[in-house]
């Protein structure tokens, strides 16, 4: 099955693309997504199979194959580091 990342989805829409390994953007409908999922996020990597329709090719059976990374979790402050500045701030 092939892979791609989603680029856009827009829950009032209900539609987003995906653009696959080789950088073709793929039709995503929100009725592909899997069930209880409603909304996926950009950069959120994707498996499904592909349907060539009228537009051009659309997703089909999707799965999450891994949710993008989390921006706020990369750039907070080490614990550590956190302790050190603080306790100079007190000082």
């Amino acid at each position: 099955m092939p892979t791609g990342r989603v680029k856009w989805f827009s829950l009032e829409k209900g539609f987003g693309f995906i653009s696959n390994d080789e950088g073709e953007d793929v039709y995503l409908s929100a009725s592909a997504l899997p069930s209880g999922v409603t909304t996926v996020k950009p950069g959120t990597k994707l498996e499904f199979s592909i349907a060539d329709g009228r537009r051009g090719p659309q997703a089909l059976a999707v799965s999450i194959v891994e949710a993008p990374p989390s921006i706020a979790g990369a750039s907070r402050t080490n614990a550590d580091d956190l302790a050190a500045i603080i306790e100079d701030t007190i000082k």
